[in-house]
């Protein structure tokens, strides 16, 4: 009788209101519909990045067509004033592509959760790594601060109305445990896109007699 009792409070349909199993699943369904705005927003954000990026690249490659003319003229102070300002476009580019690499990583996460339908306990972690990461943006492109601000506030509500019900082990507050994970996840992303910056550099035009090498050299 008394499981009998249960099982009506957990699932009853009466004209006195839903279950509670009817309310923790519309609960987790709005936070689903959270992430997924959380999750959109992260899309537009890479997409401005990633039209920033294609701005620097064009940037860079018209310099550096420069900087080659110049190191054949050997007029080597135009070419050093250029070659600072390639490697000062190269260093935006690399905590560019960082960001970009963090934002793929919690959308596939955000992705995942959604599709499996299950509140990962990493919540947690990914609102550290968006704090980490804002707290660098804000330092070096402060029009994108806010985003990221948005971002990690939408998180943290999240995390806020799942917590106790769906994780009951979540911790919002501070944790030193978490935020040095984070922080290596950003190390990380930062590795990632000093190869890619690598992998990408550009190069002289065939017909150009100058030497590669001599080019990377005005530019370190």
């Amino acid at each position: 009788m008394l499981v009998k009792s249960l099982r009506n409070i957990f699932t009853s349909r009466s004209s006195e209101g839903p279950g509670l199993i009817d309310i923790l699943r519309g609960r987790r369904r709005g936070v689903y519909e959270k992430l997924s705005i959380a999750n959109t927003r992260i899309k537009q954000l890479l997409m401005k990045i990633e039209h920033q990026l294609n701005v620097l690249d064009e940037r860079e490659r018209i310099l550096f067509d420069k900087l080659v003319q110049m190191i054949e003229y050997k007029d080597n102070l135009r070419a050093n004033i250029i070659a600072s300002e390639i490697s000062q476009i190269r260093g935006i580019k690399k905590h560019l592509l960082a960001f970009s690499v963090v934002l793929e990583n919690i959308s596939i996460r955000i992705e995942n959760m959604i599709f499996l339908g299950t509140i990962s306990k990493d919540l947690p972690l990914i609102i550290n790594v968006v704090k980490e990461t804002r707290d660098v943006v804000k330092g070096l492109f402060p029009n994108m601060e806010y985003e990221f601000a948005v971002l990690e506030e939408d998180l943290r509500n999240i995390t806020r109305e799942v917590a106790g019900e769906v994780l009951p082990d979540t911790q919002i507050s501070y944790n030193t445990s978490l935020s040095s994970e984070a922080k290596k996840i950003l190390e990380e992303a930062y590795l990632v896109a000093e190869e890619k910056i690598k992998s990408s550099l550009p190069k002289p035009d065939k017909d150009n007699k100058i030497s590669l090498e001599e080019t990377k050299g005005k530019i370190r």
